[in-house]
């Protein structure tokens, strides 16, 4: 087992090599040193972390440090790195790279590829960055060259500045943010600002950074392989930056809104995490990689995905904004163990901070994002948090800028004074750099609006004014509303009436609604309905309230609508074998449809229909004579009396003042000295008796009167109307009201015999359609 400082040292040699070639250029500095930088000087070396277990030393660092430059409104920018191999140290440890670095430097291992602007005229630089080394080769010996242990991960590319507008500064979380917005970053971190400042002093102690070679697949990593990587040579998936890889080019998207300037100087720092993947030179070329130990111990990635602040309201303290969280962290939930895929230590998600200045009071905080996780693993799929946080400082109108702080649960094992060392000179011992990271987590930015505090919203139904009514099937009632939004009187913007019976609700302060109780055709039973009204006011965002509600019983009255066509057919209770037809005098009696009446014989005089349906009951035609002279159907043989009987009809309950028989019908009747006719006459006793003559409300009337019969001295119909038309007559029915047997029956009476004053038409009284609607 390796000593404390042995791995220690082992590391350096590592780091060395990396930074040396990543750095290395021409010249020294370039032509774009800002004001505030200050020279690397030749016994320094860029700052690395190492966090120590056992004989596995893993970290972060460091390994490339350029000037750069943007000019958003010429498109044109460069990156100068600002180490050259004049002025960095020489290896004095165990392994002599100098020949290597002097054969082979990498001058534009990070590079700008490319300017250009987006739909929304923001500018992009595209970035790119590549490995230092070549791959190594397995079938040739190992070397200071032929390597294969330096496989990085977890690449990222800062971008370090002031900016050029104002920074966001978060006084209770300790951090600054320099004037400007990268849009495609995906977090930002401070592990190394304390050094930067070294070479680039800012005030700004969070910067942003795009992740470079990010496929989160597991890749070719096979835990039962010796080396972890079944392709040590090519490496894939874990967010590994395999040696001898080209550019990976990711696109840095600023902000271009409130530019002060068009020219954004910066420095630009590229930082990997890495693995002591070799324990000395022979196993160069047969590293063991141990994913994810490998891998950046914070999240690599934090966003926020969405913001809803529409609850946010000025000087309400209870008042909730809710911010859905991104994670990315391929070490997050890692189990804990020696295996070559299992963790030294638990480096999960363990906090969750929010600061928003003037909103929080301070901070919100979490110490169990369990409780806000909804999916994701960090790996296949972000963690999503969904975050609750509250205006405890009930703040006012404004837009203000949160920052969020994902913490992982790394601290180290204890095994080092501080929890990590960093790099120093070849001529000063590593054991004696340790120094504690504060903290192993990664940031972000969003914004959220406290928006005016508006209402309360109150209202109320003001017709009808009463909490329920009670009305009949198919009523339509009014509806009125009233309602106002408080603080500042906002506007009602729209009245809803939401009606509880399957039907879309309804828009306006005044409205109507029709009431349908579907059991009228059933069971007869009542059904409540709940009607509510629910007011917007004109807030941003509005309130939406249900002010009020009131429920309408719908009941099925005593009520029906009887009807019959005669042509075999129903729209209502009654059915044509509901009715009886008959001849007091003899059995000679023709009914039915009137294609069974002209089957009864033959002749041109019996073939036009009397009906408009084409199909009617008729109450008489007896004894017809086929061939007779000088038409047909058009005599009589002898007296009779012909009935059309209705069903018994209960009239008792009715919810009508008034009740009404609509009947067409035809009539062919002699009209002589003794003359015949038609009547409608009623029976209250279920048809014992017919003692009541119906009177005629409207359309055509009684045009006559018995003179002879039973019914001597009754109106009645008689000769022959309309040429043949079908007419209509309403009969009242309102006398009959609360009788429970009542019939109605059309009588014909033919008092004599002989040839008929109208030749050419049948003889008797046709019945089309009898309605009797008793329903309100």
């Amino acid at each position: 087992m390796k000593t404390l400082k042995e791995s220690i040292i082992f590391c350096l040699i590592l780091w060395l090599i990396l930074i040396f070639i990543i750095g290395c250029s021409g010249e020294r500095f370039g032509t774009i040193i800002p004001e505030n930088h200050q020279p690397i000087q030749s016994s320094e070396v860029l700052p690395f972390i190492v966090s120590e277990d056992s004989d596995t030393i893993t970290g972060e660092g460091v390994w490339g440090l350029y000037q750069g430059y943007i000019d958003f409104e010429k498109l044109e920018g460069e990156l100068v790195p600002i180490r050259s191999l004049g002025n960095g140290s020489t290896d004095s440890i165990e392994v002599d790279i100098t020949a290597f670095l002097r054969e082979s430097p990498c001058t534009d291992c990070a590079r700008i590829m490319g300017l250009a602007v987006d739909g929304s005229g923001n500018p992009i630089a595209v970035i790119g960055i590549k490995h230092p080394f070549p791959a190594g080769d397995p079938t040739k010996p190992a070397t200071a060259v032929n390597r294969l242990d330096l496989h990085l991960f977890n690449v990222r590319g800062f971008i370090i500045s002031d900016g050029y507008g104002e920074k966001k500064i978060f006084g209770a979380t300790g951090k600054t943010i320099g004037g400007f917005t990268l849009l495609s970053a995906d977090g930002l971190s401070g592990e190394f600002d304390t050094y930067w400042d070294n070479y680039y002093l800012t005030e700004s102690n969070l910067h942003p950074y795009v992740l470079h070679y990010d496929d989160y697949s597991i890749g070719n990593f096979d835990p039962t392989n010796p080396n972890g990587f079944t392709d040590k040579v090519n490496p894939s998936g874990n967010l590994v930056m395999k040696m001898g890889s080209d550019y990976d080019q990711q696109n840095y998207v600023f902000k271009f809104e409130n530019m002060l300037t068009t020219r954004l100087e910066f420095f630009y720092a590229v930082t990997a995490s890495y693995g002591i993947s070799a324990i000395g030179k022979k196993q160069r070329l047969d590293p063991t990689y141990r994913i994810p130990q490998f891998n950046s111990k914070a999240a690599s990635e934090v966003r926020v995905a969405e913001v809803d602040d529409s609850q946010l309201q000025s000087g309400d303290a209870g008042s909730k904004c809710y911010v859905t969280l991104e994670v990315m962290d391929i070490n997050h939930g890692v189990s804990v163990g020696e295996g070559i895929d299992q963790m030294s230590a638990d480096s999960s998600v363990i906090k969750i901070d929010v600061e928003i200045p003037g909103v929080t009071n301070p901070i919100w905080s979490t110490t169990s994002p369990a409780d806000f996780y909804i999916s994701g693993d960090g790996r296949n799929e972000p963690l999503v948090y969904n975050l609750q946080v509250t205006n405890d400082a009930a703040a006012d109108v404004g837009t203000y800028t949160g920052i969020v702080k994902v913490v992982d649960a790394f601290i180290g094992n204890g095994n080092l004074p501080g929890n990590a060392v960093y790099m120093v000179p070849p001529d000063q011992d590593p054991t004696q750099a340790f120094f504690s990271v504060a903290e192993w987590a990664t940031y972000t930015t969003f914004d959220v609006v406290v928006h005016q505090a508006c209402g309360p919203i109150s209202g109320s139904i003001t017709n009808p004014n009463q909490p329920s009514i009670t009305i009949n099937d198919d009523d339509t009632v009014d509806f009125s509303g009233q309602g106002s939004s408080a603080n500042g009187g906002n506007p009602i913007t729209q009245y809803m009436w939401t009606w509880g019976d399957g039907t879309s609700f309804t828009l306006g302060q005044n409205v109507q609604h029709k009431f349908d109780n579907p059991n009228c055709e059933g069971n007869m039973q009542q059904i409540n309905y709940t009607v509510k009204l629910i007011l917007t006011d004109s807030c941003q965002p509005p309130n939406i309230t249900e002010v009020d509600s009131i429920t309408v019983t719908v009941t099925c009255p005593t009520c029906f609508n009887y009807f019959e066509d005669f042509d075999g057919g129903t729209d209502g209770k009654w059915d044509v074998e509901d009715w009886t037809i008959e001849n007091t005098d003899d059995s000679s009696l023709y009914y039915g449809g009137w294609d069974q009446y002209k089957n009864q014989a033959s002749g041109p005089n019996c073939m036009q229909s009397m009906c408009a349906s084409g199909n009617c009951y008729f109450t008489s035609g007896d004894n017809i004579a086929e061939g007779m002279s000088p038409g047909f159907c058009n005599d009589y043989s002898g007296t009779g009396h012909y009935y059309l009987t209705s069903p018994v009809i209960d009239l008792t309950l009715l919810q009508v003042t008034e009740v009404t028989m609509t009947v067409k019908h035809f009539f062919n009747v002699l009209n002589a000295s003794t003359r015949d006719g038609c009547a409608v006459y009623a029976s209250t006793n279920a048809g014992v008796s017919f003692p009541y003559h119906v009177e005629i409300l409207s359309g055509e009337g009684y045009n006559s009167t018995f003179n002879a019969g039973a019914r001597n001295g009754d109106a009645c119909f008689t000769g022959f109307i309309s040429a043949g038309t079908v007419t209509t007559t309403v009969f009242n029915l309102t006398p009959f009201k609360g009788q429970d047997e009542v019939m109605i029956r059309f009588e014909e009476h033919n008092n004599n015999m002989g040839a008929i004053g109208t030749p050419g038409f049948p003889v008797g009284w046709w019945v089309d359609e009898i309605l009797i609607d008793i329903c309100p």
